[in-house]
């Protein structure tokens, strides 16, 4: 079977995080949420992965135009799909007890998913996937219109205080990391649906008509008390339930 692929060659100042990056890829081999490991080189710091011709999700609407899709009345099936997928994806993060430390910004986080070639998203960019309640790095940059309420400096839980455990901490640290991850989907969503993030306008008519299906439950997802936010399970079912309403 004729396959393409995509050499990786970590460079300095990155070789310290090639072995994680590495074991990142590997845990989730032949799962079809991640992109596919063909080879790799530890000596050299290679590694070799399968080619999305489509790239990033964040060239969406280059994409549908450069297959002819743009008017077709499968581009909002293919648009909600997308929304689909990315909840999928963080359902199985949050069952597996990962989570991404760099997806505060939307524009970054939509170039770490790749489009294969039937227009489904694969998580590509796995060099800060990480076990949920430990810490990510401080340098990353964030969006704070992207990131929620609680992860803003006058807000944020801080496990200052000699009585609370490590591992209090850490299950509060999950909790906080879970629940951002919630607060982000309707954005994420609301992105591939097509809507312009300066005005908050969805052009085409149809995708408005699922945003406005989505509601309810985008509601719930940027509830301002994070404990009353649903799970990805539930976002999730929901999705699927808009989805077979919608495109019987």
């Amino acid at each position: 079977m004729n396959q393409s692929i995509v050499q990786l060659q970590i460079k300095q100042p990155y070789l310290d995080t090639y072995s994680t990056t590495l074991s990142n890829y590997l845990l989730f081999q032949n799962n079809p949420f991640f992109s596919q490991v063909i080879g790799y080189c530890e000596k050299s710091f290679g590694l070799v992965v399968e080619y999305y011709q489509h790239g990033d999700s964040s060239q969406l609407n280059n994409i549908l135009l450069a297959t002819n899709l743009s008017y077709s009345p499968r581009a909002q099936q293919i648009r909600f799909q997308l929304c689909i997928d990315y909840v999928k994806i963080i359902a199985f993060l949050h069952s597996q007890n990962k989570y991404m430390c760099d997806t505060n910004n939307l524009c970054k986080l939509s170039t770490q998913y790749l489009m294969t070639d039937d227009l489904r998203l694969v998580l590509g960019d796995v060099d800060h996937l990480q076990e949920a309640g430990t810490k990510c790095p401080s340098w990353f940059v964030k969006d704070m219109k992207f990131e929620p309420p609680e992860a803003k400096p006058i807000y944020r839980s801080k496990c200052i205080h000699a009585w609370i455990s490590n591992e209090e901490c850490s299950k509060e640290l999950k909790k906080s990391q879970f629940t951002a991850d919630i607060w982000k989907i309707p954005d994420v969503c609301l992105l591939y649906l097509g809507e312009n993030r300066l005005t908050g306008v969805i052009a085409d008519n149809r995708s408005e008509r699922i945003a406005q299906r989505l509601l309810p439950i985008h509601s719930k997802c940027k509830r301002l008390d994070p404990t009353e936010r649903p799970d990805a399970e539930e976002v999730l079912a929901t999705y699927l339930q808009i989805q077979s309403e919608l495109f019987k």
